[in-house]
Formats: C-alpha cells, sequence, structure tokens
C-alpha cells in the first residue's frame, strides 16, 4: 500500500521523467521501498491542511514540521512528503511534494504498531535540507497529486475491505455448518440464516461501490470524487457490521488470537480509520 499504491502514484502522477526512472523500477522489483508522508497530527483527516514548511535557502528547501501516522516509513527507503511552500494551511494552492531520503540529517521518526499489527511512524522534519532536484512537479501545484493519491489509496483500502469481509463471510457460513447446538448445526437456524444474509448483502454492496468507484477514477469521470469518499463511508459501515457478525457468530473463539476472524476484525477497524472514516 505505502510503497507501491502511494508512493508509485505520486511518482506516475507528479514526478518527471528521471524521478519515474530513478524511483518506479525499483519499487516494481522491490530493491526499494517508499511511503507518503501527508497527515499532520492536528489535521488527522483534512488532507489539503499542510502546516509543514519548505522555506527556500538559495537552491535548498528546508523542510520544518510534523508528520503524523506515516505507514511503513520505518522499512522505506525515501519518504515523499507533502510540504507547504506558500499560503496558509487551509489553502489547496501552495502544496509542494519532495522526495526525502529516509536517512536524511534532521530527520526523526518514532515508530510504533499499529492495532492490526502493522507500523507507523511519526516523524518530525527539523530544517531538513533538500535540494530543487527532488521537488515532485512544480512548486505550489501540488494538490492534484494529493488527490490522485488520497483517491488511489482509498480505492487499494477499500479493495483490501471487500476482500477480507469475503473472508469473513466464507469462514462463518463454514463454522455455523459444523458448530452444533441443540442437535442442529447453526447454520439450522432461521435467525442466524437471516444474519449472515444480512452478511452477504452488505459485502456485495460494498464489492459493487468499489468497482464502480474504480471505473470512474480509471476514466477521469466527473463522478469520481463523490463516488469514492461515498465508498470509503460504505466499507467502514459495512466492513464494521460484517466484522462484528463474523465475531459474535463465532462465539468467544471468534475474538482468540489463533482464529483469523479477530486478526480481520482488527485490520478492517483501522482501514475504516485510515483516510476519512
Amino acid at each position: 500500500l505505502a510503497s507501491i499504491v502511494m508512493a508509485g502514484t505520486a511518482l506516475a502522477s507528479g514526478g518527471n521523467e528521471a524521478q519515474k526512472a530513478g524511483y518506479i523500477s525499483g519499487l516494481i522489483d522491490g530493491s526499494l521501498i517508499g511511503t507518503v508522508a501527508i497527515t499532520e497530527p492536528e489535521t488527522h483527516q483534512e488532507f489539503h491542511r499542510i502546516a509543514l514548511s519548505a522555506a527556500k535557502n538559495g537552491n535548498e528547501y528546508e523542510l520544518s514540521g510534523a508528520k503524523s501516522v506515516v505507514i511503513s516509513a520505518a522499512a522505506a527507503n525515501f519518504i515523499i512528503v507533502a510540504t507547504r511552500t506558500s499560503g496558509s494551511d487551509t489553502d489547496q494552492d501552495g502544496i509542494s511534494f519532495f522526495i526525502v531520503p529516509a536517512d536524511a540529517e534532521g530527520l526523526s521518526r518514532k515508530d510504533y504498531p499499529t492495532m492490526d499489527g502493522l507500523r507507523a511512524s511519526e516523524l518530525t522534519f527539523d530544517k531538513v535540507k533538500v535540494s530543487a532536484a527532488p521537488l515532485l512537479g512544480e512548486e505550489g501545484n501540488g494538490y492534484p497529486t494529493l488527490e490522485k493519491i488520497v483517491n488511489r489509496t482509498i480505492l487499494a483500502l477499500s479493495a483490501e475491505a471487500v476482500g477480507a469481509m469475503d473472508i469473513l463471510y466464507n469462514d462463518t457460513i463454514a463454522y455455523t455448518k459444523q458448530r452444533e447446538q441443540f442437535d442442529h448445526p447453526l447454520s439450522d437456524f432461521q435467525v442466524l440464516k437471516h444474519r449472515m444474509t444480512e452478511m452477504f448483502v452488505e459485502y456485495s454492496l460494498a464489492k459493487s461501490l468499489t468497482l464502480k468507484a474504480t471505473m470512474l477514477e480509471t476514466q477521469g469521470s466527473d463522478e469520481t470524487q463523490r463516488t469514492i469518499h461515498a465508498l470509503k463511508y460504505l466499507i467502514g459501515k459495512t466492513s464494521r457490521f460484517v466484522a462484528q457478525n463474523a465475531v459474535q457468530l463465532h462465539g468467544g473463539m471468534g475474538m482468540t488470537e489463533e482464529l483469523r476472524v479477530a486478526h480481520y476484525f482488527k485490520r478492517l477497524t483501522v482501514i475504516d480509520a485510515m483516510f476519512g472514516n
């Protein structure tokens, strides 16, 4: 997600030919790992509200500020950072992206595990110096790239969530056919059949809207933004419903570390919180 979808989209959307040639092949073959730092501690869900400043000083820029919940930063060779080169932190204009080496002087990182077993980092930039060469696209005109990154990330997260809901639904069906109560499999009880039918309906709605949003984004439709944000809302709503019912229908074992149901539940909870809940 961080390296291929996010960093790859940033480079493909905003990078020049030299930047694409220097990074994209490495991302594809795995010799390079990248990530993108967008969100900040004070502006969690408002992606255009960027306060991390990139002040020009001769032929260099000095980056100062903080980024929050940067996924896979601990493993990254480079970080594509959304910065503010002009305007206030509420403007869409004045956003610029820079490619910053993960070991850049003045860049400090605090790593931590996330609830789903993956890792994220808090990044602090203390006058990190970069030249003009790592600037992606035109200075101050990075909002279209930001929008493209967010859209593609939401689509990828939604596809992952649809896959997770498919696993949870099918695991629940299989379990209720095996588990017996009152000399009958749980799948014989009408109320549980209704519950599992609702799980399937919710999953199917999420899958259909994921496909529609992906097609609209690929085609550059005017309906893209509205549909993608509707999708992110629906994914949060349906994944919570499917995951909670999967746990409940598995009973106590649905919360155990040994059963994958609990792990998918936690991953879907994190997906809901990422890039707008």
